[in-house]
């Protein structure tokens, strides 16, 4: 299974529980980038999707009538999820028959070439407007608890 963790990494009290923070952050900020990056054809790294091979497009011309790649159908797109694995931690994960072919498109790659889908992970942009919406929640805590916080 494809999967990566969302988790506080800044250093609180012990107290503080930024669970259901970091899986809003998971649901609202990394899961629809991750499906934005695959509508627009978008790697985590940069740059686009490699071109479907010749003989791949071929095959699926003839048997499908359309050489859309599989990555464009839209169900591994609609096949990521999040859930809390922890206090202060949540897993980012591609659920149901998709995962196997998640793991085939970004990790083995596809056709001769041996070609990767690089889809799924965080990205900077991801990591930076998550860190944000973090730092104003941490803000947040912290005004409301007065002198009493003690910081690390």
């Amino acid at each position: 299974m494809i999967n990566f963790r969302v988790q506080n990494k800044i250093k609180i009290p012990k107290d503080f529980d930024f669970s259901n923070e970091l899986k809003d952050i998971s649901e609202n900020v990394v899961i629809p980038l991750l499906e934005e990056g695959i509508a627009t054809n978008t790697s985590i790294k940069g740059g686009q999707f490699p071109p479907l091979e010749y003989s791949t497009a071929k095959r699926k011309f003839k048997k499908r009538g359309h050489i859309r790649p599989l990555i464009d159908t839209g169900t591994l797109a609609n096949s990521f999820s999040s859930r809390k694995t922890g206090k202060n931690k949540v897993t980012v994960f591609i659920n149901g028959s998709r995962k196997t072919i998640g793991w085939i498109l970004q990790m083995e790659g596809v056709g001769y070439k041996k070609k990767k889908f690089e889809f799924f992970g965080l990205t900077e942009g991801m990591e930076k407007d998550s860190m944000e919406i973090m730092k104003k929640k941490l803000g947040e805590m912290l005004s409301g608890q007065g002198s009493d916080v003690s910081r690390s």
